[in-house]
């Protein structure tokens, strides 16, 4: 047992002496092309001066803000309406109720117009915001 890490310890060189000769002579070459793309990706975040940041918000989630800023907002004066804005920028107004569904993926929206009642089903992603009609 005691001859092995002796024969392994003279043919380590010869180890690395083959593997060596995987290695691409010019070794300059992919460095200098990698310090250029982080130069260029440092140059393009530096020049980018309104640059935002990016969060994920699990859509349950972004629910239940949704519902909780509505419940706030009604919570001033019952009579007055909340407008909501939504991604394709349409407005939804006069809006009394928002009712989440049990996944917390969508609303059932009642909006009070003069011809009485209108119920809507709108998925949380189409929301994009909401005003508070005074």
């Amino acid at each position: 047992m005691k001859a092995l890490p002796l024969i392994m310890a003279l043919h380590l060189p010869l180890a690395a002496q083959v593997n060596s000769n995987l290695i691409p002579k010019n070794e300059d070459q992919p460095k200098a092309e990698m310090m250029q793309e982080q130069a260029a990706i440092k140059a393009m975040i530096s020049s980018d001066k309104n640059a935002k940041s990016v969060i994920t918000i699990p859509v349950a989630d972004r629910a239940m803000d949704y519902k909780q800023a509505f419940d706030n907002l009604r919570k001033e004066r019952r009579a007055n309406k909340v407008n909501l804005v939504m991604s394709n920028g349409e407005l939804v107004s006069n809006v009394t109720e928002m009712t989440l569904t049990a996944n917390n993926t969508l609303f059932l929206i009642r909006q009070t117009l003069a011809t009485g009642s209108h119920y809507m089903v709108v998925p949380v992603e189409n929301i994009g915001g909401m005003q508070y009609q005074p």
